[in-house]
């Protein structure tokens, strides 16, 4: 029995946006295949981040998080305005 190719396994896209999509066709098997072969290059390459660089990209960008929202509220108090957060 012939396997199903990896696009007809894929679920529809989802709709995102108020107008459709150019395209909702899956993508072709040259596709997947160099995709395949940049994510192997990325990987050999060391293009990847580690577990540990990503904890700490991620912490990195929690505390960039508080600091805008923390300037955002003083800002918007020191212009008068009801801040709630």
């Amino acid at each position: 029995m012939a396997m199903p190719k990896l696009n007809q396994l894929l679920p529809p896209p989802p709709r995102i946006g108020m107008w459709e999509p150019i395209s909702t066709a899956q993508p072709a098997e040259l596709d997947m295949s160099r995709t395949r072969e940049l994510q192997k290059f990325m990987e050999n390459a060391g293009l990847y981040e580690s577990g540990e660089e990503s904890l700490k990209r991620q912490e990195v960008l929690g505390r960039l998080d508080q600091i805008v929202k923390a300037w955002v509220k003083k800002v918007t108090e020191a212009k008068g305005y009801n801040v709630i957060i």
